[in-house]
């Protein structure tokens, strides 16, 4: 009898080495698969990461392309501006303008207010920075109580000399 337990513990501790080897595999293998696992996801991460750096540029690109392009047309209408500005007339409407506001002793922004714009526009449109358009300068005449003819200078031309020798 005695040798019969010494065979089944023999067995029972064959059969837990066994069990023990089989949980030391399983448990390394669960490892492996871990550690896989974390790897893939970091490189999933990584991955994500770039891509989402890669899209950030290419928007930045797309706005800075926008930009540039603004900056041009911005470029091209300060020359025009630059070139109207320093036309004798056009300064001198700009000072009859000027002259008109303080005339009836406004300031820019009492101006802007009755425009609803703000005052950095009338200083602008004073300045020939904004180019005062037909529309504008009746807004401008009718805050001043100025007619139209008061911010135009306007001399005689040879047309209308000759328009009057024909009648």
């Amino acid at each position: 009898m005695h040798q019969k337990q010494e065979e089944e513990m023999n067995k029972k501790s064959i059969t837990d080495i066994d069990y023990t080897a089989r949980d030391y595999k399983v448990q390394k293998t669960k490892n492996t698969i871990r550690r896989q696992l974390a790897y893939i996801l970091l490189l999933l991460i990584i991955f994500t990461f770039f891509a989402v750096i890669y899209v950030q540029s290419q928007q930045l690109k797309e706005q800075s392309q926008q930009l540039e392009k603004y900056n041009a047309k911005y470029q091209a209408e300060i020359k025009r501006n630059r070139k109207r500005i320093s036309d004798k007339n056009y300064k001198s409407f700009l000072s009859r303008l000027r002259q008109a506001r303080r005339e009836a002793k406004l300031t820019l922004e009492d101006v802007a207010n009755k425009l609803n714009q703000p005052q950095s526009y009338v200083s602008q449109c004073e300045s020939g920075e904004r180019v005062v358009d037909v529309i504008d300068l009746y807004s401008f005449a009718r805050i001043y109580n100025k007619p139209l003819n008061y911010f135009i200078e306007v001399k005689k031309s040879p047309l209308s000399d000759n328009q009057k020798k024909e009648r």
